[in-house]
């Protein structure tokens, strides 16, 4: 019975010690030779970031890759611990702001660049939900927090992911 308790509690241990995702964004760019790229950064609660791009082509290819081409190697950095309590705190704000979603009866006719949602999730309750949704006026369903204050801490996480994801990935 000893060691059944023993072996209870320690897989108990080593499955609370297992990083868990408190936030992801997915973002859509163009590199140097005007290549269309999509990054998504992951962003764990041990403080890695994980960034994966897939590199789609020229602008106006719409081709999707195949078979794993153009998807490159997935990068991982361990942030400094004050910008990961920093991001945290943002994601923590976001974690717990009232999230309302809008929908527009009339949409404009231009059509988002192809690629990534630009989506912010982050971890509410146990899983990755949106708390932020691409803003245009092409987009019928919008996701955001209610109340400005928890607006600008979107957005203001939403480009320290980006920045983040753009620097680690291209090793500046």
């Amino acid at each position: 019975m000893k060691t059944f308790l023993a072996v209870a509690l320690f897989l108990g241990l080593a499955a609370s010690a297992q990083a868990k995702d408190i936030a992801q964004y997915s973002f859509n760019h163009t590199d140097a030779s005007g290549a269309r790229e999509i990054d998504t950064l992951t962003l764990s609660d041990d403080g890695v970031a994980t960034i994966a791009r897939v590199t789609l082509g020229r602008f106006l290819d719409a081709s999707l890759p195949v078979d794993g081409e153009g998807v490159l190697p997935t990068v991982t950095a361990k942030l400094s611990k004050e910008v990961f309590n920093k991001l945290k705190f943002e994601i923590g704000t976001l974690a717990t702001a009232e999230i309302v979603t809008t929908r527009q009866q009339v949409v404009c006719m231009m059509m988002p660049m192809p690629g990534a949602s630009r989506s912010l999730l982050v971890n509410r309750g146990g899983e990755l939900t949106v708390v932020q949704t691409q803003v245009g006026c092409w987009a019928v369903t919008h996701v955001a927090p209610k109340d400005a204050f928890n607006k600008e801490t979107a957005k203001s996480l939403i480009s320290a992911l980006e920045v983040l994801g753009l620097t680690y990935v291209d090793g500046k």
